[in-house]
């Protein structure tokens, strides 16, 4: 692991003289290196911080961001592109993209690694971990797994009550489990028993399932709240009744997270800006490029234990603080990419239909190599349980299945 010294959180930023109304985002000055990371997730408790980052691996500071640890493969982990993950005293959890988990018993001395090589083609793909009441939580493409100990481990899938296996997002507060999946909000008051899903923009598709990719999830007794790809949804009454808000206030409508602070705020992240609802008095503020964010996704939200504001973004994490914007510095583009050519297109279909996950993996998109980790992509992908019917280019019949490469791999020979 790597350890680096930095300002705490709290202090990377000081107000100047006098009275200071304005409120922007400032980046946060983490360890050399660091600080211009995509910022895939913000988990805390009390005074610790982890953040997980898109090929550089996961940060870990217990003092409000005085101190940091790097986790990284140069240092154990099987994958550094991280989505999340929990600790309990030296029980390090860290949820991977596109590798299953990897866990630490001794402060991140030493990592196990729970990918293919365990998990086989399931659970690769985890979007967080949590350790509540001594169990893990691990929401993933292929359902919830949940676990005292890794090998005596079970899944939720959509046979035991949920709306979708694929899941997006996970809140957990006492006996209640809040899901955000491919089909819907499914909610459990019993530890996972028991589910009940919701649409909550009202579209149903076949067999009644949820029309509403839910990416993100909060709740408050009651209260429950559904960032959707389609806009914000919110329900006062345990699901019954959903209502669309910040249509005429959010410049985007595909929501990335949610999160509630102490003053009853409701943080909302889209593609395009941060904003907050204020749930006493229902009115918005709304953060643009003016406040200092950089241009790009606002990927995920946090609160500090001390009610600041944290976002982390393609360009670094932020924080909300008293003072005037710092401009970023523009990235430089290659003057081959600014022409444009037209170029020549055989159109096709997606390979999956409007009911299941059509959108295209944002990781390992067309031409890109996993930030250097994978050959330049020949393809697309679209990450969908088991099961899931397949539309294909022409007629063919998988002849061939490799699984010892670490994935399956599909051959198709025209008949």
């Amino acid at each position: 692991m790597k350890e680096f010294s930095a300002i705490a959180i709290s202090m990377i930023l000081m107000a100047s003289c006098g009275k200071v109304d304005l409120e922007s985002w400032q980046r946060v000055n983490l360890p050399e290196g660091y600080s211009d990371s995509h910022v895939l997730s913000i988990d805390i408790r009390d005074d610790a911080i982890l953040l997980g980052t898109y090929g550089r691996g996961a940060l870990l500071s217990r003092d409000n961001g005085a101190n940091w640890i790097v986790y990284d493969t140069s240092n154990g982990l099987s994958w550094n592109f991280i989505l999340g993950g929990d600790w309990q005293g030296d029980y390090l959890i860290l949820a991977t993209l596109g590798d299953g988990l990897n866990i630490s018993e001794d402060n991140g001395n030493n990592w196990d690694r729970y990918g293919y090589n365990f998990f086989g083609i399931e659970y690769l793909y985890t979007v967080g971990a949590r350790i509540h009441n001594n169990k893990k939580f691990v929401p993933t493409a292929d359902g919830l797994v949940i676990f005292d100990s890794i090998a005596d481990r079970r899944a939720i899938a959509e046979n035991d009550g949920i709306g979708s296996q694929y899941i997006y997002d996970m809140k957990i507060a006492g006996d209640t489990i809040a899901l955000g999946s491919l089909h819907g909000y499914s909610i459990s008051y019993d530890g996972g028993s028991t589910w009940v899903n919701f649409s909550p923009n009202g579209k149903f598709v076949r067999k009644r399932a949820p029309a509403c990719r839910v990416r993100a999830v909060e709740f408050q007794g009651l209260n429950l709240f559904a960032g959707c790809d389609d806009g914000l949804y919110i329900s006062a009454d345990g699901g019954k009744n959903w209502t669309q808000r910040g249509a005429e206030n959010l410049a985007s409508p595909f929501i990335h997270d949610l999160v509630i602070d102490e003053k009853n705020n409701l943080w909302v992240a889209t593609y395009k800006e941060i904003a907050s609802l204020n749930l006493k008095n229902d009115e918005w503020t709304i953060f643009g490029l003016e406040s200092g964010l950089p241009r790009g996704s606002i990927n995920c939200l946090g609160i500090t234990s001390e009610g600041d504001v944290l976002a982390g973004t393609h360009h670094g994490l932020f924080i909300l603080s008293e003072g005037t914007p710092i401009p970023l510095p523009e990235s430089h583009v290659d003057d081959t990419f600014s022409s444009v050519e037209e170029p020549i297109h055989q159109w096709m279909l997606r390979p999956l239909g409007p009911d299941d996950q059509n959108q295209k993996d944002q990781t390992y998109l067309y031409g890109s190599t996993m930030g250097g980790n994978f050959r330049q992509h020949q393809g697309n992908e679209y990450n969908n349980p088991e099961s899931v019917p397949l539309l294909a280019v022409d007629d063919g019949g998988i002849v061939y299945i490799f699984r010892e490469i670490g994935h399956s791999g599909l051959r198709f020979d025209t008949r």
